[in-house]
Formats: structure tokens, sequence, C-alpha cells
């Protein structure tokens, strides 16, 4: 090393070593920023006890739920079981009182059957459709997927014996929702409300609705949230429900009667293509331009035995499984309307309402398109009705 670079070394390390001195301090380590350890949020409050009235429909929901579990899996694989099922909800709706429409159609060899029952409506030509499916995947006893949803309209039946609305309540049990196999019984329903030009102001389907849990991190939610993604409960202990954008209009018609719910409810506002939006019965109501909301636990984002052999009774919570009815009561209320007054106009329902007395008529619908028959396939999005004038008299 040449004798000038050395001297610059040592000229560098004396200035050092005089700043440390003249400062009468030692450097000292920087202690590392603490790392945060997020709070684990306290435990939802306990739900009010149920009523004594309460009390009795969950008995009722409870010993449905196991008479239709005794089937056993309601699937094309089984599909002794499947027509069982459904010869057993129409003679229960029989014995209501009811006149059961039994709407068949081929799926294979089989000719399966949705279920409909029609409360009619005391001032309007337009009805409320709720549905709900009660077939299971192939091996499920579908306790939760489909039993609950099954046996919560089975309860609005009963619920709904003698009642009067201004709108018309359609109440309909759908068949082939779970096997991925033919058309979808929603789609079949789809195409023949377009071509008898059934009115229809607004649906209400219920997916699994039974499945519930007040353990921390218990609950997920989709990615595509269109709103609200952040501060969301962790806790699986809620009653989802469920729109598109489409019928965001219609979910802030409802949140009155949301509020009066005994059990937590969230919103889930999703894109058409987003999981839980994407299939089943509503995603079919929505692709025929029909407004509705789903009533769901969130399945797969909660359950992790969402439809398969593990879909047992002894999961279901049948405690909020009976507000849940109560819930999907007050919102067939609120959206069919009281006898003595006119409906209220649903928000967002697609074009297809009673037209006023004297109206014009309207030309004729164009021809349906024909239900998807491709094993998976989905029946094609379909026009809306037109509206319709009054017959005269």
């Amino acid at each position: 090393m040449s004798c000038w670079r050395l001297l610059s070394v040592r000229w560098g390390l004396g200035l050092v070593l005089g700043a440390g001195l003249a400062c009468g301090s030692t450097p000292r380590a920087v202690a590392p920023d603490a790392v945060a350890v997020p709070e684990t949020p306290p435990s939802p409050p306990p739900l009010r006890p149920l009523t004594e009235d309460e009390q009795r429909l969950r008995s009722e929901l409870e010993a449905e739920a196991n008479a239709l579990g005794e089937l056993g899996p309601r699937s094309l694989s089984h599909s002794w079981n499947l027509h069982s099922a459904t010869d057993h909800l129409a003679r229960k709706l029989e014995v209501l009182g009811y006149q059961v429409s039994r709407q068949g159609f081929p799926v294979g060899d089989e000719i399966l059957q949705n279920l409909e029952v029609v409360v009619p409506g005391s001032r309007s030509g337009d009805a409320l459709v709720v549905a709900a499916h009660y077939d299971t995947t192939a091996e499920s006893l579908g306790a939760n997927a489909s039993g609950s949803g099954a046996v919560v309209l089975l309860s609005l039946a009963k619920e709904l014996v003698g009642k009067r609305f201004a709108r018309g309540v359609r109440l309909v049990w759908l068949s082939n929702e779970s096997g991925g196999q033919g058309t979808p019984g929603s789609a079949v329903y789809a195409a023949r409300a377009q071509r008898e030009h059934l009115q229809v102001a607004a649906t209400l389907t219920l997916g699994s609705v039974g499945n519930y849990s007040v353990v921390h991190g218990s609950q997920r939610y989709p990615d595509e949230l269109l709103y609200g993604g952040e501060g969301r409960s962790s806790f699986g202990d809620f009653i989802g429900v469920l729109s598109n954008a489409g019928s965001f209009a219609l979910l802030e018609h409802v949140r009155p009667a949301l509020s009066s719910a005994s059990l937590p409810v969230e919103e889930l506002v999703l894109p058409d293509q987003a999981p839980l939006a994407a299939d089943g019965p509503q995603a079919r109501f929505w692709q025929a331009g029909l407004s509705g909301l789903v009533l769901t636990d969130t399945a797969q984002f909660r359950s992790p035995y969402p439809d398969g052999p593990a879909d047992t009774f002894d999961k279901v919570d049948f405690d909020r499984l009976t507000r849940v009815t109560r819930l999907l009561g007050t919102l067939v209320g609120a959206l069919a309307g009281p006898p003595g007054a006119p409906p209220v106009a649903v928000p967002g329902a697609a074009p297809g309402e009673a037209a006023e007395p004297g109206g014009a008529a309207e030309p004729e619908a164009p021809e349906v398109p024909p239900a998807a028959s491709a094993p998976g396939d989905l029946m094609p999005a379909l026009p809306p009705v037109p509206k319709r004038a009054t017959p005269p008299g």
C-alpha cells in the first residue's frame, strides 16, 4: 500500500475515534420493532332463548329433517331414494291441504320432478317464488345440503296454510340440483315460467342453511365480494343473504325485515361469476332475468363437509335453523304484502308484472330457447317476460 493511502486510512480512523470520544458515548444496539400480535376477537354473545312456540317449531324441523334423512342419499345414484323423497314431500303438502303440481322432466333414464304449491294473491297477478332443492350428491345424506332448506320450506308451507297476501306465493321444491348430470330442476322451472308467462316479481332461494359455528376463524369469504370484504366476522354464526349486483335494490328493500332476525345476518353481494353466485338454483333464476336473493350459511366457506358423506344431522344447528325459518316467513310477508293493500313494488323485478287494467297489450314473447340437454350444461339465458294486458271483464 502506498504511503498516501495508508495515511488516509489512519486519518479516517482517527476522525471516527475522536468523534466517539467527543460524544462521550458508545454505540448502542437498536431494538427491532415489536411484532404486533393480532388480538383474538371476543366470542359472539349468546342468542336469546327460543320461545315456547319456537321450541315447537324446532322439534318439527328436526323431525322432518330426520324423516328425509332416513331415506338415504337422494341422488341419481340412488334414484329410488330420490323418488321416495318426492313422494314423501308431496304427501306432506297434500296433508296440509295443498294441491301439489308435480312437474316432471327427463334426466337420463329417469323422470325427476319439481314440486310446486301456490298461495294465491288477492290483489296481483304476479308472484313471489320461494325455492329449495331436495336432492343430494351421490353418496351424501344431505342433512344440510339440501335437507335444511327443504324442511325450512316445508315449515313455511305449513305456516302459510289459510293465509293470503296481496301478491301470490309459489313454493317450489327442486330436483337434480346436486348431481351434475342433465338439466337442473331450477333451469326447467325457469323455462316453464317463461313458456307459461308466469309473472314473477322476485325469487328467494334456500341454499344450505343449517351449519353454524362460534369458533374464531370458522368463517371465510369469497375474494370477489363487491364491498365490505374487510372487517367481516370471523365467526360462522350468521345467516348470509346473498345478492348479485342486479338484485342489490331488492336486498336494500328487504333490509328492514332482515333487521328483525333473531340471529346475526350478513349481506353478501357478489358478481355472477363468483363462488356461491355462479351455480345453484338462484344462478339459473338470475340467468333467466329474475331478481332474487339467496339465504345461505355460505356452504364451503364455513363447512369442511359441505355436501359429502359427512354431511350428517348431528352437525345441523336446529336452534339457528328455527330462527332462519322465522326470518324467511318475515321476508315473504314483506315481499308479498298484506291482502288488503296493493302489493309493494319490488325493486329490480324483471318485466312481467301484471299490467294495469286497460293497458295496451304487448307482443307475445319469443319462443323459449330449449333447455340444455348435455350433462352439466345450463339453460341459456332467457329474454324477460313482456307485460300483458289484463283480460276484459
